[in-house]
C-alpha cells in the first residue's frame, strides 16, 4: 500500500528525522541550522600538522602565524565554510595564506627575469645581441609587461595584508626582498600514513551520511578502518625504490588506490542495502581525486626537470646572439611556470587531504 507523502512527513517530524539525499532518517547527533550532523574527531595526528612549515620559507611561516593569531580569521573562515561542520576553519586561512603568497613570489620572480632580460638586451651594445634583434622588436611592450606585473603584486599584497591581519606598509616592506619560489617536496605525503585519509572532510562527510542512513553510530568506529596504516605512496601503488632512487621518474599505479580501500569492517551492514552503494562510490570518488593530484604532481615534476636541464643547456650558448639568448629565457621562464604549478598541486593535495 502506498502511505501519503503527508503521513511520512508528519512520521518524521515526531521522529526527529533529517533529509540526507531525499532520504529521511533519524537525527543522530547535534543540529545546527536546521541541519544534523555528527561530531568525528579526527582518528590520530597524521605527521602533516603545519605542513606549510615543509616550504622552508619562514616569511611565509610568519605570514600564517599572524593569519592564526588573530581572532578575526574565525569570523571570516566561518564564513567561507558556510555551515560545512567537518571543514577546519584554521584551514581555510591557511590555505588562503599560503596561495596568495606564493602567486606573488611566483609574479615577483617573473618580474625579475623580465627585468634581467630588458637589461641584457639592452646592453649588448654592438655585439652579437643588438644585432641579433628583429626588426619589430618592442622595449615598450617589455615595459607595459612589467606595469602589469607591478600591478599584481600590489593586488597581491593587500590580500595577504587583509588575510594576516597586517598593515600593507608593512606586507609590502617584508615582500619586498626577493626569495624565489620555496622547494615543492611531496616526500612528507607519501611516507605518511594512508589512515590520514579518515579525517579527510570528503570521507568525514560520507561516513557521516552512511552511519546516518543506517541508523546506528556505532559504525563510526568501524568505517576508520576503511584505510589501511600501510604508507600513503605505498597505497597509491608507488614503488619505494622507484621514489627513492628515481625521484624524478616515479609514478602513481593507476587504479591502485581504489583497490585497497576496505570495505570488510562494514560488509555486514552494508549489506542491508542501506546507502551502500553511496558510501563506496562516495569513498572511491575521493580516494580518485587523491590519485589525480599525484598522478599531477608527479607529470609536473618531470616537466620541471626537463625544462631546468634544458636551461641550463641554453645558458651556454645564450650569448652567441638574440635568438639564442630568447630561447634560454623562454626555457627558464617555462621552468618557473612548472615549478608553482607543482607548488599550486602540493597545496590542493593539502586541501584535499584536510590536513592541518
Amino acid at each position: 500500500m502506498r502511505v501519503p507523502a503527508i503521513i511520512i512527513a508528519s512520521i518524521c517530524l515526531l521522529a526527529g528525522c533529517v533529509t540526507v539525499d531525499n532520504i529521511s532518517v533519524p537525527m543522530m547527533e547535534g543540529q545546527e541550522n536546521g541541519k544534523a550532523y555528527i561530531p568525528i574527531k579526527d582518528s590520530k595526528d597524521s605527521g602533516l600538522s603545519a605542513w606549510w612549515a615543509f616550504f622552508e620559507d619562514p616569511v611565509l611561516d610568519g605570514f600564517v602565524d599572524s593569519a592564526l593569531s588573530k581572532q578575526h580569521f574565525a569570523k571570516v573562515a566561518a564564513e567561507k565554510t558556510e555551515g560545512d561542520y567537518y571543514r577546519k576553519p584554521e584551514l581555510q586561512t591557511v590555505l588562503a595564506v599560503v596561495r596568495t603568497y606564493l602567486e606573488y613570489r611566483f609574479v615577483q620572480s617573473q618580474k625579475a627575469m623580465l627585468l634581467e632580460y630588458i637589461y641584457d638586451v639592452k646592453n649588448f651594445g654592438d655585439g652579437a645581441m643588438s644585432s641579433g634583434l628583429p626588426s619589430n622588436f618592442s622595449f615598450d611592450a617589455l615595459f607595459k609587461q612589467k606595469e602589469e606585473l607591478e600591478k599584481k603584486e600590489q593586488s597581491l599584497y593587500t590580500e595577504l595584508s587583509s588575510q594576516s591581519n597586517l598593515l600593507p606598509e608593512y606586507v609590502h616592506q617584508v615582500l619586498k626582498e626577493p626569495r624565489g619560489l620555496p622547494a615543492a617536496s611531496i616526500t612528507p605525503v607519501l611516507v605518511s600514513s594512508a589512515q590520514l585519509m579518515t579525517d579527510a572532510v570528503d570521507v568525514k562527510k560520507a561516513r557521516m551520511k552512511f552511519v546516518q542512513v543506517v541508523g546506528d553510530k556505532s559504525l563510526i568506529g568501524k568505517t576508520e578502518k576503511t584505510f589501511s596504516d600501510m604508507m600513503l605512496g605505498s597505497f597509491f601503488g608507488i614503488a619505494d625504490h622507484a621514489y627513492v632512487e628515481k625521484e624524478s621518474l616515479w609514478r602513481v599505479s593507476i587504479g591502485q588506490g581504489v583497490k585497497n580501500i576496505s570495505f570488510e569492517a562494514i560488509d555486514y551492514d552494508m549489506q542491508k542495502g542501506k546507502g551502500s552503494a553511496a558510501y563506496k562510490a562516495d569513498i572511491s570518488s575521493y580516494v580518485m581525486d587523491v590519485e589525480h593530484a599525484l598522478v599531477s604532481f608527479s607529470q609536473m615534476k618531470k616537466q620541471y626537470k626537463i625544462l631546468q636541464e634544458a636551461a641550463l643547456k641554453n645558458e651556454k650558448s645564450k650569448a652567441s646572439g638574440f635568438s639564442s639568448y630568447n630561447q634560454y629565457n623562454e626555457t627558464r621562464l617555462a621552468a618557473l611556470k612548472a615549478h608553482y604549478e607543482m607548488l599550486r598541486i602540493m597545496v590542493d593535495l593539502y586541501e584535499t587531504l584536510g590536513v592541518y
